[in-house]
């Protein structure tokens, strides 16, 4: 029966010994050793956890799994049963591609902080799988962050007591601002797309912000036409096996959306379009409900599509753009009309707010812009008087002269029209003002 047991070795460090048993063939005791810092009761609930974890037979020796045996476990344990589609395969690739050729050999406990900041900087020299040069610094940092996610479930099942990725520094990404039309090359594409199959695709990217796989993963039955609204509750995704049905990229993504007017007009022309071939070719049409979607009712592979998005946009005077920039634009251009942030990132499916200014604060200039010119016909009109001029500066209590016209030696009062008399310029008043202040104050006392 597995049992712990702590030794304060010095003050604030403590030692927590696991019995394990002995082994079979040797018959030697099985012990592990951990070192915790800091209280007493930091260790206690330690101890507890990796005796739980002992029983529960999930304490493996650190001494014996590697990295590679420990990032496979991760892969089948966690990720293929937690993750999305996508991400499983994002990250099966990234780990059994490059991270095991590079670091499976070295065992987990032994993994150093430094180890790993090698490992970022030979990526980014020499990383490339097919030619020369390196990865980019992105794609080095979604290394990094792979690698902390799962040192941390190493930390959970026992494996580890640190995580060595915490204190490494993966490259610096440059943030860059994401190329995205301007709202009149938008409407010129969409005029342009008129009578292609890009078209309702467009709209819904432009108008609604979806992506391309929640574009061509919407179904008819997700459009409330009654409340002028849509629920993006699924997408069409592209992976390495083929296109498959799956959920949207993050909880926040499934979300309702209202429809502007030109929208919804036509998404109607689409489905009598659509009702009018099932009719015209029962035999051939597979209706999937799909909005968008082939003549014959087939879903379009997002990949294709994509590619071929691309390649119809080249016709056009506009900045060459893949397909997911059309969404880009939808929300530049948004903020730049100084909508409300929070309205945007609901509709189209941000994890919050921050994210949605970090990555598109570059539009705010255009809002900010607005809102000085706004402000500054406000305060023309407040200067002026408001809204009727000199009737609403006339309603108010008259102001109090600058000095007493009738004891102060002023012969005129000063005012914005008013002419200075010979000698009595600007700094002649200002004397006057300062001894009649001056002539208070001895009052006063």
């Amino acid at each position: 029966m597995p049992s712990a047991r702590i030794r304060e070795r010095e003050p604030g460090v403590f030692q927590i010994t696991v019995e394990l048993g002995t082994d079979p063939t040797t018959g030697k005791r099985l012990q592990k050793f951990y070192t915790v810092r800091g209280g007493k009761r930091k260790a206690e609930r330690e101890a507890a956890r990796l005796l739980t974890a002992a029983q529960a037979g999930e304490l493996v020796t650190p001494d014996k799994i590697t990295v590679g045996e420990f990032l496979e476990l991760w892969l089948e344990k966690y990720v293929q049963r937690h993750c999305r589609p996508k991400t499983i395969e994002n990250y099966t690739y990234h780990l059994t591609k490059h991270v095991i050729p590079c670091l499976g050999h070295v065992k987990l406990a032994k993994l150093k902080t430094l180890q790993l900041e090698d490992y970022y900087a030979d990526r980014q020299a020499s990383g490339r799988l097919k030619g020369e040069g390196g990865l980019s610094a992105q794609s080095v940092l979604h290394h990094h962050r792979v690698l902390h996610e799962a040192f941390e479930h190493a930390i959970k099942w026992g494996y580890l007591l640190k995580n060595p990725a915490q204190h490494a520094t993966p490259p610096r990404v440059n943030a860059r601002d994401p190329q995205v039309l301007t709202e009149d090359e938008s409407f010129l594409v969409i005029r342009a797309a008129r009578d292609t199959r890009y078209y309702l695709p467009i709209l819904l990217a432009v108008f609604m912000g979806l992506r391309r796989g929640e574009a061509l993963g919407l179904r008819w039955p997700a459009i409330d036409w009654e409340r002028k609204s849509l629920r993006v509750q699924e997408a069409y995704i592209q992976l390495d096996a083929g296109a498959e049905f799956g959920p949207t990229k993050t909880h926040r993504s499934k979300r309702p959306v209202t429809l502007p007017e030109f929208l919804i007009d036509a998404l109607l022309e689409e489905k009598v379009a659509q009702e009018a071939r099932k009719v015209e070719f029962p035999e051939v049409y597979k209706d999937q409900g799909l909005v968008c979607c082939k003549p014959d009712g087939e879903p379009w592979p997002p990949e294709p599509f994509g590619k071929g998005f691309s390649t119809w946009l080249k016709k056009l005077p506009v900045p060459s753009i893949t397909f997911h920039k059309l969404r880009h634009s939808h929300i530049s251009q948004a903020l730049e009309r100084g909508e409300n942030l929070a309205v945007i990132s609901s509709r189209v499916g941000h994890t919050s707010k921050a994210f949605t200014l970090d990555r598109y604060g570059h539009a705010l200039t255009g809002a900010d812009a607005g809102l000085a010119a706004r402000l500054n016909e406000r305060i023309q009109k407040g200067m002026n008087g408001g809204e009727n001029g000199g009737e609403l500066a006339s309603s108010g209590p008259t102001p109090e002269p600058l000095c007493d016209t009738n004891g102060g030696g002023m012969e005129a009062k000063a005012g914005p029209d008013a002419k200075t008399a010979p000698g009595k310029g600007p700094k002649k008043l200002r004397i006057q003002a300062r001894n009649l202040r001056r002539g208070r104050d001895s009052n006063s006392r």
